[in-house]
């Protein structure tokens, strides 16, 4: 069956979102909850360092068989994957660009390979994708391989079958981080509290967070004492039913921009994003930079918006230790 909404990542603009008091507020009651009822902390001090072997594959596709090319999706990976090399992370790429060889191309069968073939030694994974997204339902949304047939779902890689390959990987930490859009259907919205308040919750939600904080610390505690690979980190660009876009102006999809300028250093000598000046880059301290940067843009516009997510409870990984 042909998809009704076809795969897209468009050049356009995202609107600015101010800060709801009320929501901040309750947010930070939730996390005295919490802490109060749990007895452990919010992030442990062990949260953003890790030691063993750090492992990536990187995905980034401009060019597509069957439906129409992007264009800074490949110097989004290429970008990402000098970031993680810089860092000492060990990185399989698989690109698609016009000028190159097809051994390269990222098909659904070689970015499953490439998962699949994940050393078992590796104790820290991460999985980065650049490229179309595509969606059926709140409940499923695709990757975009190069060799996609433009018709049918099977010939994408759904949130589903991605899952599965994930469960393949041995390592104890795991992090997903997609900018293509309707990558928002990747994350678990059950699992899920963003680390910046949006303007949009409303008190009702807000409240809503404050019961399940403490329930969601639980989760995340019983998976890292039992399994923690079942527990991924997932960042999408976008919702699920939203456009992750890409822009001239930043040479690379707008959120992968942000992201990776959490990781430059600032004018104190400590990377941008380093929110606690530990010179330690988390998961959730670039992602939250990100986001920040994207809301006050102010060369995006109000009537075209996409919204970062995360899940996987209260985990967190280095992605730079500069100590």
């Amino acid at each position: 069956m042909r998809s009704e909404q076809k795969p897209s990542r468009k050049n356009q603009e995202l609107g600015r979102r101010r800060p709801a008091l009320q929501a901040v507020v309750l947010f930070a009651l939730a996390a005295a909850f919490a802490l109060a009822f749990s007895g452990c902390e919010l992030f442990p001090s062990s949260a953003a360092s890790f030691v063993g072997k750090k492992y990536a594959v990187i995905v980034g596709i401009n060019d597509y068989d069957n439906v129409n090319n992007l264009s800074y999706c490949v110097a989004d990976a290429e970008s990402m994957q000098q970031m993680l090399e810089d860092a000492r992370w060990s990185v399989t790429l698989l690109t698609a660009a016009s000028n190159e060889s097809t051994d390269k191309t990222p098909t659904k069968e070689r970015i499953e390979a490439a998962i699949k073939a994940v050393p078992h030694d590796t104790a820290t994974f991460l999985f980065y994708y650049s490229g179309h997204g595509s969606k059926n339902s709140p409940e499923e949304a695709y990757i975009v391989p190069s060799d996609f047939d433009g018709q049918t779902y099977e010939s994408m890689i759904s949130s589903r079958e991605f899952s599965v390959w994930l469960d393949s990987v041995a390592a104890t930490n795991k992090l997903v981080i997609l900018d293509s859009c309707h990558s928002g259907g990747f994350v678990d919205p059950g699992d899920s509290v963003d680390s910046i308040i949006d303007s949009s919750i409303s008190t009702s939600s807000a409240l809503d967070m404050f019961f399940r904080f403490g329930e969601l610390l639980a989760q995340n505690a019983a998976a890292a004492s039992s399994d923690p690979s079942t527990a991924p980190l997932v960042i999408s660009a976008a919702g699920w039913a939203e456009e992750s876009l890409e822009a001239s102006g930043y040479g690379h999809g707008i959120f992968t921009y942000y992201f990776l300028q959490s990781a430059e250093t600032n004018q104190i000598g400590t990377m941008k994003g380093d929110s606690d000046g530990d010179d330690v880059l988390s998961c959730i301290e670039a992602y939250s930079y990100a986001k920040r940067q994207l809301a006050s843009d102010p060369g995006i516009s109000e009537n075209q918006k996409f919204i970062p997510h995360i899940s996987g409870g209260l985990r967190d990984f280095a992605l730079i230790d500069n100590r």
